[in-house]
This record gives structure tokens, C-alpha cells and sequence, in this order.
């Protein structure tokens, strides 16, 4: 059924549809296991590519294992450089500027 466009602006108006309440949603997001396990000792299958939890025995995606790995590596390089960052600020903290001459001289500790 095609409506004949409006004399006046050429354009064809269409009524929105509204999908009904009862409908089943057209996307639905995958919700993990919840697992009171953390899965903190790993078994690694090499040969069959495969991951266990040796407290829960569940068998674990190697992509998550890899997703974890790497949240964690990066959260530990952030601390080093932040750490860095400090040590450098601090060490410019051991001089100071002399009341008597205005010269800049190390603290001693």
C-alpha cells in the first residue's frame, strides 16, 4: 500500500510503529555465569587450548583469562610509572633555598 505524497511539500507521511509491550526485546545482552569462585588458580591445557579453575573446575574462555591478564598488567605498569612520577617530585624536594645567601642547597636527612 503506497500513499500518494502530499500535494504541497511532495514528501509521503508515515505513522511510526510502536512495538507492543508483549513483544521479546530484538537484542539481548549475555549475562556471564554468576560464580562465586574468583578463579584465581588456573590450570592451562596447552595442547587442547583449554582453561580449567583448579578450586571450581569450571572450564574458562582463554580469551577472558588473556582480558584479566591484561587489565592487570596494565593496572600494575600504571602504578610503577605513578610511583616513578613521585620518587621524581620528591627528590626535587631535597633542596631548598637558603635564607642567608638564596642559593639553592640539599637537605640533609
Amino acid at each position: 500500500m503506497s500513499k500518494a505524497p502530499n500535494p504541497i511539500n511532495g514528501v509521503i507521511e508515515f505513522k511510526a510503529r510502536t512495538r507492543p509491550e508483549d513483544a521479546p526485546p530484538m537484542l539481548e545482552k549475555v549475562q556471564p555465569s554468576v560464580s562465586s569462585c574468583q578463579h584465581r588458580r588456573l590450570l592451562v591445557d596447552e595442547a587442547k587450548s583449554d582453561v580449567t579453575c583448579k578450586d571450581c573446575g569450571e572450564r574458562i574462555n582463554p580469551i577472558w583469562i588473556l582480558n584479566e591478564m591484561s587489565k592487570k598488567e596494565s593496572w600494575h605498569r600504571t602504578q610503577v610509572m605513578d610511583m616513578r612520577r613521585r620518587i621524581e617530585k620528591l627528590s626535587s624536594k631535597l633542596r631548598c633555598k637558603c635564607e642567608h645567601c638564596g642559593k639553592m642547597t640539599r637537605i640533609e636527612r
